[in-house]
């Protein structure tokens, strides 16, 4: 065993238990309900891989926690990250609760930008590409589900997915650790 599993190994846990818990709340249509859910179980596992990030930078290329336990944990947050907000914007807008002084359109765009800067913060933290690619992943699939219906928010999601990968790469590669990582 290592330190990471021995501290991931309750998170990983109750994050993925949410994530079940969550289709069921989706398929029962308990809109509210799979907000919190979802929410929960990306709190559940994004704090505690911030608490670690140290651990994880230093953690070698090659080891087998980078391969087996930060790469899967970290692209499950990254996954939750930007499917935690679109859960939100598509439940308030179903229930006609989002405030009147933004277009559903301008709250969807908000996300987007907040789900890019939470998602750049954890890659600086981090620093792994896991974590960025299921938000751009996520953000090219707002682009092809939005861009005929609502352009605007379309592309702005596209342009935020690029941004946010030349981010990421900028960020894991590019900047200077600090922490030099075991070969």
């Amino acid at each position: 065993e290592s330190v990471l599993i021995n501290r991931m190994g309750w998170p990983s846990a109750v994050a993925l238990f949410g994530i079940g818990l969550w289709i069921i709340v989706a398929a029962l249509n308990l809109k509210a309900a799979s907000v919190m859910v979802i929410f929960a179980s990306l709190l559940a596992l994004l704090v505690p891989l911030l608490a670690n990030s140290k651990t994880i930078r230093t953690t070698g290329v090659m080891d087998r926690d980078r391969w087996f336990l930060i790469w899967p944990l970290a692209a499950l947050a990254g996954w939750l990250t930007i499917a935690a907000p679109l859960n939100l914007i598509t439940t308030a807008t179903a229930f006609d609760a989002l405030p009147a002084f933004l277009s559903p359109t301008g709250w969807a765009i908000a996300a987007v930008a907040a789900v890019v800067l939470v998602g750049a913060a954890v890659t600086a933290s981090l620093r792994t590409l896991a974590y960025p690619l299921p938000i751009a992943w996520g953000l090219v699939g707002a682009f092809v589900a939005e861009q005929e219906r609502n352009p605007v928010l379309g592309f702005t999601a596209l342009g935020a997915a690029f941004l946010l990968v030349v981010a990421a790469v900028i960020l894991v590669f590019g900047l200077k650790r600090g922490i030099e990582r075991r070969r």
